[in-house]
């Protein structure tokens, strides 16, 4: 079962960019020649057996382990060209039309957009449009719950899809109307189910609760003193909304016969309470994505709120979204942040992004994280899992002596992380001045090449940290 979050009405203050069109790199030739590289580097490696000082350190941990075990499973380092998975990519589309929310079931990847909804099942590669049924309108919100798949619009209510949105049936029996017009409905700003229970939230309209997968909706808004809602949160067996005009948070544990504000500590000034753009629960905390605050955090179901905004450098944040015990934030105009730590501390992982890009959703499907960006489309990168930082291991020298060959042209850096860690590579000249900062950001295990920097001939120190590892090296310029 997966929420997806939608692009609210608020989006529509956000001033449009041009669609730009991106060719999607092809990475098997660079990662063929990787893995060749990565082959010769180990088996260099046996042929030296000399342990690094970093191997020596734990090597009483890892005694019956083999030597080229190690040093399979260390940072590698060599100078090649090509691409890497450090960043963000853009994805094929859709093209045209912006997309508002993303959802995915069964290695199928859905956008919900202007021009209704489209789906991928190759990684965002090609899209197509999947709209019998569904009513020519704006989708800001898409669920899958039991295998159907949902979309909410923005005048024309909610449609249900039970074949991978091959067909739509409107499912609006008991929507509220828009005020003065009988034929559009309510915003439908998010869709979340609990259990048997499928809830909406709509702008004006309040919450509604489904009991039979949305033939009927009943509103369920005693207590609910501001009913322009954004989002929707289920914790346990309390459901919360977020919602806008200084309202803050709600929380009902009765299925929302009865709800109550719960604001404390969510304020700006005495009195004043944010505005709630976005929900997500991480490990039983509740976060709260705001709109001039950054984001909040609670243990205690809403009864009281903390700032949660170390690292943060936005004010605004769009969306929200949490995975085995990471937290992603979108941002209005600053991209896309990540939390390991339950919302303690944050780091930029912007790197590929367009900037000032309002991030309007996240969502997963299989290992990858999807981010749609208004008017640049949708982005995709490997997901960081909740791992430690790396201990223990060894930057691997691009060749003996640790000299690196670098040419302005086409002088790449290229390293391979175990696990997921925040990294940072830094070169000073001999004098200690800092020349060049390349990486300070969470990034995912996997393989990563980035552009060295443009430096004279000479002798410099490279400084790699990744998590608590920390390494110099000496690197030798030859032109």
């Amino acid at each position: 079962m997966l929420f997806c979050r939608p692009a609210t009405h608020l989006h529509s203050h956000i001033c449009n960019h041009h669609y730009r069109l991106c060719e999607i790199a092809v990475q098997i030739h660079a990662d063929l020649l990787l893995l060749l590289e990565l082959l010769l580097g180990i088996l260099l490696a046996s042929l030296f057996d000399r342990p690094s000082p970093a191997e020596s350190v734990g090597q009483t941990k890892r005694a019956s382990m083999k030597k080229i075990t190690m040093r399979a499973c260390v940072l590698f380092a060599f100078v090649v060209t090509g691409q890497g998975f450090a960043q963000w990519v853009q994805t094929g589309g859709p093209i045209g039309p912006i997309t508002r929310t993303l959802a995915a079931s069964g290695g199928v990847l859905f956008a919900g957009t202007d021009a209704g909804v489209f789906y991928s099942s190759n990684n965002g590669v090609d899209w197509t449009a999947i709209n019998t049924g569904l009513a020519k309108d704006t989708v800001v919100s898409l669920a899958t719950n039991g295998g159907t798949l949902f979309a909410g619009t923005l005048h024309r209510g909610i449609f249900a899809s039970v074949n991978n949105g091959n067909s739509w049936t409107a499912i609006n029996k008991g929507l509220p109307n828009e005020p003065l017009d009988t034929i559009s409905f309510a915003q439908i700003n998010d869709i979340a189910a609990a259990g048997a229970n499928l809830f909406t939230c709509t702008y004006g309209g309040g919450v509604f609760l489904s009991r039979n997968s949305g033939s009927s909706w009943n509103a369920i808004n005693s207590g609910l003193t501001n009913t322009n809602v954004y989002s929707l949160a289920v914790n346990g067996t309390n459901l919360f909304a977020g919602t806008g005009a200084g309202g803050g948070v709600f929380v009902t544990a009765d299925n929302g016969a009865t709800w109550k504000p719960v604001n404390n500590g969510l304020t700006y000034t005495p009195g004043m309470v944010y505005s709630v753009y976005e929900l997500a629960v991480n490990n039983g905390h509740l976060f709260a994505g705001t709109f001039s605050g950054g984001v909040y955090g609670t243990a205690n179901n809403g009864e009281s709120w903390t700032d949660a905004n170390k690292g943060l450098s936005a004010a605004s944040v769009l969306s929200l979204y949490a995975h085995e015990g990471n937290i992603f934030a979108g941002t209005g105009s600053s991209g896309v942040f990540l939390s390991i730590d339950n919302g303690a501390s944050w780091t930029s992982i912007s790197g590929g992004l367009p900037s000032n890009n309002a991030v309007l959703c996240f969502c997963k499907s299989d290992s990858t994280l999807y981010a749609a960006l208004y008017g640049s489309g949708v982005w995709r990168r490997s997901l960081l899992t909740a791992s430690p930082a790396p201990t223990g291991v060894t930057l691997e020298k691009a060749s003996k002596g640790n000299v690196v060959s670098i040419s302005s042209a086409a002088g790449v850096l290229r390293y391979i992380l175990p696990v997921a860690s925040i990294v940072s590579i830094k070169y000073y000249d001999l004098q200690g001045r800092l020349l060049a900062s390349f990486v300070n950001q969470s990034e995912a295990a996997g393989i990563y090449s980035m552009a060295m920097p443009s430096l004279p001939k000479g002798f410099y120190v490279r400084d790699f940290r990744a998590g608590s590892f920390a390494q110099k090296d000496r690197v030798t310029v030859l032109r």
